[in-house]
């Protein structure tokens, strides 16, 4: 009982979590060839995915990075 009660705890963090990434319009990076994720939580923004370059890696960071709302970016994407 309590492995499920901490699987819908986890469940609705994550919902509410990528509701306010979807809210800040993170759908893509112009000039970045990818598929990546960004989830905002309390002003740090997760980028999570796959591009092409290291180039496009740190635009994708940078831009993530200007936005309103994003006071600090952990940038976990992976090229190759």
């Amino acid at each position: 009982m309590k492995l499920l009660k901490t699987a819908l705890i986890a469940s609705a963090l994550t919902l509410s979590v990528i509701g306010t990434a979807s809210a800040a319009g993170f759908s893509s990076v112009p000039g970045v060839n990818g598929n990546f994720n960004v989830v905002v939580n309390d002003g740090v923004a997760t980028i999570y995915g796959h591009v092409d370059s290291s180039f496009e890696r740190n635009l994708t960071g940078q831009y993530v990075g200007s936005q309103d709302g994003v006071d600090r970016v952990i940038n976990l994407v992976t090229f190759q």
